[in-house]
């Protein structure tokens, strides 16, 4: 008896561990389905792969914000013009690779909201409005049981005026029905604290907090984007948003208080203020790459043949030298792209938080230049690119 007990308590103690969270914060997949039970999973990782396919897999793009709330704003930039030049370069690149319907919420060419979404907004408002607030009941009696445990991280939004949180549990409802299987809402960030000095970096990806029933394939969609478009950007800087993917329960997008049944993210692709969006040509340039980037990663994840391009900045013909003081130039782009590729930008010690991929020739990459001159014994190593070094440069990489 005593042995039985004492084999019982090692058990347990196993057990305990087990349960414990990695260095992720993570917990075992069998513990996340456990506590989750409230929600049952109603989307696997196995089921969404297998509605690509059978050819039935539907994505809807959510470009962030529209002409009547038009988001964050820096200087002449708007964020719902950003997310909508962006999604259309998604649409694009999904249908060069294909299998799967790509639908998006907003007009390529107006803005606005397509006409099927403004007249189920106005047609279903009321049930939109009763679908809401019986599942913000619901979610509120199960947060009183305990049954459903507060998120452990509390993350900061903007508040949403009433008729945008109306419309995005509108989206919510109508992927529902409509059977869409992955919700993609893209979005620009904006400088906590309007009026302070700018001084976060990076993108983020939100994803439903792990009780949440679609919240196992978005983490998995979330993190195979994430490892692509950290090849151009870093992870966001804000230190509620370092641990990227970004588990959110209050999130309307990415399915609060179980609105959404499917996979949803919502991609913050950066701030509105870096450097890299703020010359045009150097901006559609990054806005090109992150849409590349984006969809190589749903790419790898369904196991899609990957047409499009792992980068749109490389291969790249160097014809002119390069020099401190160059700035917003698509030469300086692709050399930074180029040497990032190769691990040589930024040098060490440094990150692109404070040596970003803007196109902007600074001391970042003049060392980054001393650091590829030395390697290929391309002396003496001044940080310019020189003749020599445009040549070792076109050779490289100017060819696929």
């Amino acid at each position: 008896m005593k042995s039985f007990f004492i084999l019982l308590l090692i058990l347990i103690a196993i057990f305990t561990i087990w349960l414990l969270p990695d260095e992720h914060g993570d917990y075992p997949v069998a513990f996340e389905r456990l506590v989750s039970q409230v929600f049952k999973e109603t989307v696997t990782p196995e089921s969404i792969k297998e509605r690509y396919q059978a050819g039935e897999l539907t994505i809807l793009l959510v470009p962030g914000h529209d002409p009547e709330y038009p988001g964050a704003e820096v200087g002449d930039l708007k964020e719902s013009e950003l997310t909508l030049d962006l999604a259309t370069k998604i649409k694009a690149d999904l249908e060069k690779i294909g299998g799967w319907k790509v639908l998006s919420t907003r007009n390529f060419t107006t803005g606005k909201y397509e006409p099927e979404f403004a007249t189920y907004f106005e047609r279903e408002r009321e049930a939109i409005n009763s679908f809401r607030s019986q599942l913000r009941h619901e979610f509120a009696s199960l947060l009183a049981s305990g049954e459903v445990a507060p998120p452990e991280q509390e993350v900061y939004h903007n508040f949403a005026p009433t008729e945008v949180a109306t419309r995005l549990y509108g989206i919510n409802r109508w992927s529902n029905d409509h059977n869409v299987d992955l919700t993609l809402h893209l979005h620009f960030n904006d400088n906590p604290g309007r009026g302070r000095t700018p001084r976060y970096g990076g993108f983020s990806i939100y994803i439903p907090e792990r009780q949440l029933p679609n919240a196992r394939v978005s983490r998995e969609l979330a993190e195979t984007i994430q490892r692509e478009l950290t090849q151009i950007m870093p992870i966001s800087n804000l230190p509620s948003e370092a641990g990227s993917p970004v588990e959110d329960q209050e999130l309307i997008a990415v399915g609060a208080n179980g609105s959404r049944l499917s996979a949803a993210l919502l991609v913050e692709y950066g701030y509105l203020y870096e450097s890299q969006f703020k010359n045009k040509v150097i901006r559609e340039a990054v806005l090109t790459d992150l849409a590349h980037r984006t969809v190589r990663g749903l790419a790898t994840y369904f196991s899609a043949p990957k047409t499009v391009p792992a980068t749109s900045l490389l291969p790249h013909f160097w014809a002119k030298s390069l020099q401190t003081g160059i700035k917003g130039d698509r030469d300086v782009l692709a050399l930074q792209t180029a040497l990032h590729r190769d691990g040589l930008y930024p040098t060490v010690g440094k990150n692109l938080n404070n040596c970003p991929i803007n196109g902007n020739f600074g001391p970042c990459v003049q060392a980054a230049v001393v650091a590829f001159q030395t390697r290929h014994n391309l002396l003496p190593a001044t940080g310019v690119v020189d003749t020599p070094t445009l040549a070792k440069l076109n050779e490289l990489y100017s060819r696929p």
